[in-house]
């Protein structure tokens, strides 16, 4: 009987031990549960992620003598990476991130020529490829639960390739690379502590450039050449990430 009471006052007594007296009591490791940083807190830190999108934009050409313009559009595919670093601010998150994508972002226009005058009778045709597009600029975010809603604005940089062919002869090639600006918006989703997608627009201004006149082909004492001109690039960029979060150096 005396025996009995003991054993059930040992049990009793055991239940009502806080986790941590029940481990110096067993003598074995008690799993203690991982709480995931809440609100903006989730995502401050370095970061570094993939993204894949669409983009489609419009190239402008303006004679510098007459005034006149031509413009086509392109549209590909991108893909490249991005990294940044967030810091939280209760709900709010203020960061800088960086990315650079390879594109199949390819225009073309083509001028079927002056069938009246015979010295511009030679259709033509521009082509523009945006062969990689970056930014870089600061993000302002607010965290809600799980998701991010932020806006972005920067420097944004890209390589170019144009080509001008006449079916007559002649032509041009060149590379060059362009500097704007861009502005986005975007949102993030945490899938849990580290993984997180997302998706976001992006507006690419890349600013004007001047080009001098450019001989195409010379025949007799005949010369044909492209005027001076300005050309002028807009980009539009819908994409989708995965991001990978280190988290903050601050935290344990």
């Amino acid at each position: 009987m005396i025996k009995s009471l003991m054993v059930s006052s040992c049990v009793a007594l055991a239940l009502m031990l806080p986790a941590s007296a029940t481990e110096r009591v067993s003598g074995k490791p008690v799993a203690k549960p991982i709480v995931a940083p809440k609100g903006a807190e989730r995502w401050s830190g370095f970061y570094a992620g993939a993204q894949t999108g669409y983009g489609f934009g419009t190239s402008k050409w303006t004679d510098l003598d007459d005034s006149s313009s031509i413009d086509w559009n392109g549209r590909g595919f991108s893909g490249g990476v991005h990294f940044g670093y967030n810091y939280a601010v209760n709900s709010w998150l203020l960061g800088v991130e960086a990315d650079i994508s390879a594109t199949g972002i390819r225009g073309s226009l083509t001028d079927s020529g002056d069938s009246a005058d015979p010295a511009d009778a030679d259709a033509a045709t521009l082509r523009s490829h945006v062969v990689w597009l970056g930014a870089v600029g600061p993000r302002v975010g607010y965290a809600v639960g799980n998701t991010l809603v932020y806006a972005t604005a920067g420097l944004a940089f890209a390589g170019m390739r144009y080509k001008g062919t006449e079916d007559g002869g002649g032509g041009f090639r060149f590379n060059e690379n362009r500097m704007g600006w861009v502005v986005g918006a975007g949102v993030e989703y945490a899938l849990d502590k580290r993984w997180s997608v997302r998706g976001d627009y992006r507006y690419f201004d890349l600013g004007r450039n001047n080009y001098p006149a450019v001989i195409l082909a010379s025949t007799g004492n005949e010369t044909d050449s492209l005027d001076a001109a300005r050309s002028q690039e807009r980009i539009h960029a819908l994409r989708i990430g995965l991001t990978y979060s280190f988290g903050d150096i601050r935290r344990p």
